[in-house]
């Protein structure tokens, strides 16, 4: 009230402006965004939310959470949701109100939990190498699909892509493959030692070369066939290393000591590599197919044998497997033995007098709602996620190591 002279105090500055802010109750009109199981961003607006910090309050049942928050304006604010409130069950109910810094509260407004992003996932390890010398096939990498399985939105999933196991000239078993994986919270698979959940796909064995100690081929994913040799017969690389339910790979072809030395094929992802014989180096075994990109795609073929060079006539390295096994090396070296092919995780073909074919890279492919996104925090993965088709996205990522998101 104004003094008698028609001068106003400072009380009653003061006292005007605070009937005035009590004058206007805070008031929330809409709450945009999602509550999800992960830390979500809302936006709150109405009117009377004031310019000081105040608290938003969650309120679920027997469950209260509150954030402190500044409004950006008098009519609108954001708020992360507590984990407290987005690790409750999809369908449970959240009432939301703000508290403002003169303490006065709003109506409530209520949003219902729904799920996080259930996602589809395909993860291929990368493929072993073959042999280096009358070598056996290159393992395939680890084949694994999985369906149906909720994550969290808003938070890092670490992913890594395999490579393939590099080949070598030398008279030796080749390189294994290099594992795939995807890890974070819900995932509902945790391997022995491992800190987090993950989702793993192990790198394909390598294949055996000629001298004794190397005969064997290498265990994987898909295990690598045996080298061939006259002073005694090789046992192919065992598939499903470590072991994964359903299995991820098979095993790679024996080798025999006969007229011309037949070393193994690598293992496939569905089938195992051919055993070598006196008249046949082994082909790879044949890969998985898989549609979830929208198109049918086979991967995870295991590489060819190389055939021997002292053979009369000469013949040709056992085919790759279907799903980009490479194929092994011509008898007098020509052709060379082939590389796996890269993302499709083949194992790479059996060496003879020149290098052995490497195995080729993995990927990891997720498929999701086009409500979502993904994102790679940080960096340090290469990701493809062409024009959503059917009410989906699907991510590729087919090189790297580092986080993932998927958000609203």
């Amino acid at each position: 009230m104004a003094t008698q002279s028609g001068i106003w105090s400072m009380m009653d500055v003061r006292n005007a402006l605070a009937n005035a802010a009590y004058a206007q109750q805070p008031t929330i009109d809409n709450v945009s965004g999602t509550i999800s199981n992960g830390p979500t961003v809302l936006t709150i607006t109405g009117i009377g939310f004031g310019a000081q910090a105040g608290t938003v309050r969650f309120i679920s049942g027997a469950t209260t959470a509150d954030v402190q928050v500044t409004p950006s304006s008098n009519i609108s604010l954001d708020v992360t949701v507590p984990s407290s409130i987005y690790t409750l069950s999809a369908g449970d109910v959240v009432s939301i109100k703000f508290i403002t810094a003169l303490n006065i509260q709003t109506n409530t407004k209520d949003k219902t939990i729904v799920a996080g992003p259930s996602v589809n996932m395909l993860i291929l390890a990368g493929g072993g190498a073959g042999g280096g010398n009358l070598g056996g096939g290159g393992g395939a990498g680890g084949y694994r699909t999985i369906s149906s399985q909720t994550l969290r939105a808003g938070i890092n999933y670490t992913v890594t892509v395999g490579a393939g196991g590099a080949g070598s000239a030398a008279d030796a078993r080749g390189a294994s493959g290099s594992d795939s994986s995807i890890a974070g919270e819900l995932i509902t698979e945790s391997p022995s030692g491992a800190g987090t959940n993950t989702f793993k796909a192990y790198g394909g064995g390598g294949g055996g070369a000629n001298s004794a100690p190397q005969r064997p081929g290498g265990a994987g994913g898909s295990g690598g066939g045996a080298g061939g040799a006259s002073a005694g017969s090789g046992t192919g690389g065992a598939g499903n290393t470590p072991s994964t339910s359903p299995a991820q790979g098979t095993k790679g072809g024996d080798s025999e000591t006969s007229a011309n030395f037949g070393p193994g094929g690598g293992g496939g992802a569905s089938a195992a590599g051919q055993n070598g014989t006196a008249s046949v180096n082994g082909a790879g075994g044949a890969g998985s197919s898989s549609d979830i990109t929208g198109t049918p795609v086979t991967r995870g073929g295991g590489g060819g044998a190389a055939a021997w060079s002292g053979a009369s006539p000469q013949v040709a390295g056992g085919a790759g497997g279907t799903g980009g096994g490479g194929a092994g090396a011509h008898g007098s070296g020509t052709p060379a033995a082939q590389s796996g092919t890269q993302n499709l995780g083949g194992g790479g073909g059996g060496g003879t007098s020149g290098p052995a074919g490497s195995g080729g890279s993995g990927v990891v492919i997720i498929k999701y709602a086009d409500i979502f996104t993904i994102s790679n925090p940080g960096g340090g993965l290469t990701l493809s996620t062409p024009a959503p088709a059917g009410g989906f996205k699907v991510t590729s990522i087919t090189a790297g190591t580092g986080n993932i998101q998927l958000n609203f």
